[in-house]
């Protein structure tokens, strides 16, 4: 698997065919603790659910200053885009915020969301800007959050209100996560 940065012309078709759904029959259920609180999945009912992404959005760096996308090096299909990942950078905070991280499903489990973490944590830039790589989720999203977990990140905080009343199905609870960056050494 190669990664290389995400060019628009050549690459937002390829990465719109990325299958951004996940399938799952639990929930992260959110308890209050007396120093935070603590996720806990539970079993639910079914429930498939697609991540919406609209490349359109994207002008001109508007809302990411980077991107990037994974492609399989495979005999049978090589150069097919199976992955993106988007940041942003925060600067008051300093802080490099996860704006997209989508992994088609007949690809998961093969590295490809850890190659494209690979290829942020070894971005200067992004070592110069930021200290942590911060994301947000929703409670449903119990494969992600385990996937965020398997590399490295850690819950960070929570927001009740972020999604607001669904026009259907259930209310969901933004969970946000973050894991250090490496920093670049002073000369």
């Amino acid at each position: 698997m190669t990664v290389r940065p995400f060019d628009k012309t050549a690459d937002t078709d390829a990465v719109a065919a990325i299958d951004r759904s996940f399938r799952t029959d639990e929930a992260m259920r959110v308890s209050r603790t007396d120093d935070g609180f603590e996720l806990t999945a539970v079993r639910t009912e079914p429930l498939t659910k697609v991540f919406p992404l609209d490349l359109d959005e994207q002008t001109d760096h508007g809302r990411w200053d980077a991107a990037w996308v994974a492609e399989t090096t495979e005999v049978s299909s090589p150069g097919t885009v199976v992955g993106f990942a988007a940041v942003r950078f925060s600067r008051w905070n300093h802080r490099v915020e996860l704006y997209h991280l989508y992994v088609d499903s007949a690809h998961r489990g093969r590295g490809v969301a850890r190659a494209l973490l690979e290829q942020i944590d070894e971005d200067p830039l992004i070592r110069e800007q930021g200290h942590c790589l911060w994301l947000e989720t929703s409670h449903l999203n119990v494969p992600g959050i385990r996937a965020y977990r398997a590399l490295g990140f850690q819950p960070c905080g929570l927001d009740l209100e972020l999604y607001g009343d669904p026009p259907s199905g259930p209310r969901e609870i933004a969970l946000f996560f973050a894991r250090p960056l490496p920093q670049t050494s002073a000369p």
